[in-house]
């Protein structure tokens, strides 16, 4: 057992906050997101785009506190919310190389082979 973010929202950058999270897991998504979100805001650049490995929503995710016009798109082995592509094999993704600006996850290395 950890500590849970419990439901709510937090509007700090125009970033949103909803469900439950392990605390470290939302504190560190959220720190992650709200620094992208300034690089990006400070360059002028068009909306990021985003790809999370292990992108399962079962009590959060990081999805959550990414901007609403992001391009976020999430992969995982089974399908459910917070997944965009259900990954046939877990060591290739179906997406052009080097079309995402950043690729992230938390929470499922534990659940990795060869981890």
């Amino acid at each position: 057992a950890g500590l849970l973010l419990g439901a709510g929202s937090w509007d700090g950058l125009g970033l949103c906050r909803v469900g439950a999270f392990h605390v470290t897991a939302a504190f560190f998504g959220l720190e992650f997101m709200a620094e992208l979100s300034r690089l990006r805001d400070a360059n002028g650049s068009e909306p990021l785009r985003v790809l999370e490995v292990g992108s399962l929503d079962v009590n959060g995710a990081l999805r959550a506190y990414a901007p609403a016009h992001w391009q976020y798109v999430g992969v995982d082995l089974s399908e459910g919310r917070g997944v965009d592509i259900v990954l046939k094999d877990p060591y290739r993704y179906p997406v052009e190389d080097g079309y995402f600006d950043a690729v992230v996850s938390t929470s499922q290395l534990e659940h990795a082979q060869f981890f």
